[in-house]
């Protein structure tokens, strides 16, 4: 399994997957519907509920976004994932560009230290904010990102296609 590598971080409600398989794919779950379009990530810190006006609650964590810097990463393909265990989730793939910036803000957050988030904006929703333990592998550009309750993963891939 050289050519295939899984990891899986659980924050929270938050699991992202990160996949280094090959064009092909794996064959496992749906295809993915070539969707394009993007989502903004960036690295914040995470903060105590509570303990200011900038302290935003994302998907179970807390997270000081207002000094956070949001770069634009390009989709490929986006597939809303309903009912993903404990709620809706949207598989992405990330375009070669995308797949960049998420390889050098997952670095960041990763060096950054255990209070860094990555976090994900698709729109102007705060969906996700991911602990980062280590940097994510260069040929990374698939993660899963588990919704907050009562998001819609087939709205959640519209707001992306308008990215």
């Amino acid at each position: 399994m050289a050519d295939r590598m899984r990891r899986s971080w659980y924050v929270g409600l938050l699991v992202l997957v990160v996949s280094a398989c090959s064009a092909g794919g794996t064959g496992d779950g749906p295809t993915p519907t070539p969707t394009g379009g993007a989502v903004e990530l960036a690295v914040a810190q995470a903060c105590t509920a509570g303990s200011g006006a900038d302290c935003v609650p994302v998907n179970g964590e807390h997270v000081e976004v207002s000094a956070a810097e949001f770069s634009r990463a390009g989709v490929a393909e986006a597939t809303a994932v309903p009912d993903a265990g404990e709620g809706d989730a949207v598989d992405l793939t990330f375009d070669p560009d995308g797949a960049a910036v998420l390889q050098e803000l997952s670095a960041q957050a990763a060096g950054a230290g255990e209070t860094a988030r990555l976090v994900i904006r698709v729109g102007e929703t705060l969906v996700s904010a991911a602990a980062v333990p280590e940097p994510l592998e260069e040929a990374a550009g698939n993660v899963r990102i588990a919704l907050p309750d009562g998001t819609s993963a087939a709205d959640v891939v519209e707001e992306i296609r308008a990215g």
